[in-house]
């Protein structure tokens, strides 16, 4: 069942929540379960994406059977992939229409989830609270106060749980904002946009949100994609990147893994690049 929860929707919400339900307008369901009939089967095609990868390594932070509220869940692939793992799924969504695609999608899959239509915002009007863990997949930087967001997190988590943000662009120290800014209103942004709320922030800027927020031991770990380049690789190709740029990443991320196995001075170098922006990071903390 969905459970609608009264929130303000800004001028950026609002086009991205008419975004996603004039595609899912033509969503065919039938046609979905024909192609993955299981629970697993929807899943894995979560797991091989260059995000499905990275999700799944954060897996073991979590404890086991833990209850986790997974925020911003689009088509809730990493919904199905933590409930076909045993955790204990509950979903914040804003869209309605994604969360009516996610409430079909479970339901012919016979796993229970409590759906909850609204943003991270509005996670402290939740009637349900004391989780293990609160997950962003590539879901915070959709949030028109980040920072409300975070603390939110806080107040529904159980003490000593875990808030991850997965998957989070960051935007490099020689970029500006303003260029990001640019990229959006010219339609060159390499991540794409739903055409609403799209932010970017510095690695800096989420270690100091999840300060601010009330969160300790924030810690931050290399994205999987540097172990595993291949289907990035295979995404910037498809975007159609020069063959010179695509030469310049591999070299790049072999780079990243030698420091990442070459001890103190290796693993204070990646320290450098990781607070720069210049290697891609996820982050975890707790609520103490």
């Amino acid at each position: 069942m969905i459970e609608s929860i009264p929130h303000a929707v800004s001028d950026g919400l609002r086009k991205e929540n008419a975004a996603h339900a004039e595609r899912m307008a033509d969503c065919d369901m039938d046609a979905i379960l024909a192609r993955h009939p299981t629970a697993d089967s929807y899943a894995n095609t979560f797991l091989a994406t260059v995000e499905g990868k990275q999700f799944f390594e954060a897996l073991p932070h979590l404890p086991p059977g833990a209850r986790v509220l997974d925020i911003g869940v689009g088509h809730g692939r990493s919904t199905i992939l933590l409930a076909t793992r045993r955790y204990r799924v509950s979903v914040v969504e804003p869209s309605f229409a994604l969360c009516e695609f996610v409430e079909r999608l479970t339901t012919a899959y016979g796993i229970p989830l409590d759906i909850f239509n609204a943003p991270a915002e509005a996670i402290d009007s939740l009637s349900v609270a004391g989780f293990d863990a609160c997950i962003f997949n590539a879901s915070l930087h959709h949030c028109d106060e980040p920072l409300r967001a975070l603390t939110n997190c806080r107040r529904v988590l159980a003490p000593g749980g875990l808030v991850l943000l997965l998957n989070e662009p960051q935007l490099q120290f020689f970029r500006s904002k303003a260029w990001f800014q640019r990229q959006l209103e010219q339609g060159t942004c390499s991540s794409g946009d739903y055409g609403g709320n799209e932010h970017i922030y510095y690695h800096h800027e989420y270690h100091a949100m999840l300060r601010s927020a009330g969160f300790v031991d924030i810690r931050d770990f290399v994205s999987n994609r540097y172990r595993e380049p291949d289907g990035y690789i295979n995404y910037l190709n498809a975007v159609g990147n020069p063959p010179s740029t695509i030469v310049i990443r591999n070299q790049y991320y072999r780079v990243i893994r030698l420091l990442e196995s070459s001890g103190f001075l290796g693993k204070s170098v990646l320290s450098g690049l990781k607070k720069m922006s210049l290697v891609q990071a996820y982050f975890v903390a707790r609520r103490p």
